[in-house]
C-alpha cells in the first residue's frame, strides 16, 4: 500500500509543506506471498524472510528464520505441459509449482524429465513458481511420457497442385511436443 506522507503541526493541524511528493510503502510481508520462494524472492528493501511456515519481518519471527540467501526446501510441482513429447526432443515444456528457486540458475542443473535432461529457458523463468525448458533428444522412446509420433493415414490421397485441399491426419501420438509442423510434397502445410 502506497500511502500519502503528511504532517501537521500545533493545535491548529496546520499542514506541513510537501514539495517533493513523499509517500511511504506499508506492508505486512505474510500478505504479501504465501510460500517460502515468493518470500525469499521478495525486492531486499522489504527486509522478509522465511518464518518456519510464513513470511516476515526477522524481529517478528519467533521460530528459525531464513534470510535471501537461503534456499527453500521442499520443491513442488503442481502442473506440467505437455504430457508427451517427441524423441529428438526440442519440447518446450511448461512447469508451474511452488519453491522452484529464486532465480533460473537455482533450478538449471537439477531438471530433468523422464529421466532425460531438460535446459531451463531464463527468459520464461518467474521466480518461485513457474518456468519453461527444453528437453534434449532421448534417443528412445517409452512407455512414459517420450513418444515417437507416427503417421498411420491421409486423406485425400490426391489433391489439385494449386492446393487448397483439406487434408485428415490420422495417427499415433500426434499431440507429442509443442509444435507440429508439416509439409505435403515439400510444401507447407497450415494445421488447425
Amino acid at each position: 500500500l502506497i500511502a500519502d506522507f503528511k504532517i501537521t503541526w500545533g493545535q491548529n493541524n496546520y499542514m506541513l509543506d510537501n514539495p517533493n511528493g513523499i509517500s511511504v510503502r506499508i506492508f505486512k510481508c505474510p500478505l504479501l506471498v504465501t510460500n517460502c520462494g515468493q518470500c525469499l524472492s521478495l525486492q531486499p528493501e522489504y527486509e522478509c524472510g522465511w518464518c518456519g511456515s510464513y513470511c516476515s519481518l526477522q524481529k517478528h519471527c519467533n521460530a528459525t528464520w531464513q534470510d535471501r540467501s537461503a534456499t527453500c526446501q521442499n520443491p513442488l510441482i503442481l502442473r506440467f505441459s505437455p504430457s508427451v513429447g517427441p524423441i529428438e526432443g526440442k519440447t518446450n515444456v511448461s512447469i508451474s509449482g511452488i519453491n522452484l528457486g529464486k532465480t533460473a540458475t537455482d533450478i538449471q542443473s537439477g531438471v530433468t524429465v523422464a529421466g532425460v535432461r531438460c535446459t531451463v529457458l531464463p527468459d520464461h523463468y518467474q521466480p518461485s513458481f513457474m518456468f519453461k525448458c527444453e528437453t534434449e533428444p532421448s534417443g528412445k522412446t517409452g512407455s512414459g511420457p517420450i513418444k515417437e509420433p507416427q503417421v498411420l493415414f491421409l486423406t485425400p490421397r490426391e489433391g489439385p497442385r494449386s492446393g487448397g485441399t483439406m487434408i485428415t491426419i490420422g495417427g499415433t501420438d500426434l499431440n507429442a511436443g509443442t509444435s507440429v509442423t508439416v509439409n505435403v510434397g515439400g510444401s507447407p502445410c497450415e494445421v488447425d
